[in-house]
């Protein structure tokens, strides 16, 4: 039920999980920074979110808009193992048993998330090639759409 989006979902779910508490917006000087799209080269311990494919579930009779789950997929790093699996899995549970009708602003855009769902669980890609830094990947799909 995404229809247009001024902001991608992985934007929104950035800004989603900063306001659960996940972590800090971007430039906010501690671990644990969330961003979408790009991931920076430090803090060692940050989460990314990225677009990935998602459920077209078909259109509605009356308009014919599509019905549309939003691919999302949220990268944890951290330099030590359990800190970093330890924080994937607790996104992991906000994601199954937190994210239901959540309000997010953007700019002058709101965003209304109705649910989350994993498509997997939290998988662990071991060790960045050239870091010491440990690497795991949540699989998402989301429903939301642009409110204002």
């Amino acid at each position: 039920m995404s229809g247009l989006l001024l902001h991608s979902p992985a934007d929104v779910v950035a800004r989603l999980l900063i306001a659960l508490g996940q972590g800090v917006a971007p430039g906010a000087g501690t671990p644990w920074q969330i961003q979408a799209d790009k991931e920076p080269s430090s803090p060692d311990n940050t989460i990314t979110t990225y677009n990935t494919d998602g459920y077209i579930h078909g259109r509605t009779q009356v308009d014919g808009e599509y019905q549309v789950h939003e691919g999302v997929l949220v990268r944890v790093r951290a330099t030590d193992s359990k800190v970093g699996a330890t924080k994937a899995w607790a996104i992991a549970n906000v994601i199954a048993k937190v994210v239901k009708n959540n309000s997010v602003r953007i700019d002058t855009s709101t965003y209304e998330v109705y649910n989350m769902n994993l498509k997997g669980q939290v998988i662990p890609l071991g060790v960045q090639p050239g870091t010491k830094r440990f690497l795991w990947t949540i699989n998402a799909t989301v429903a939301m759409r642009q409110v204002s």
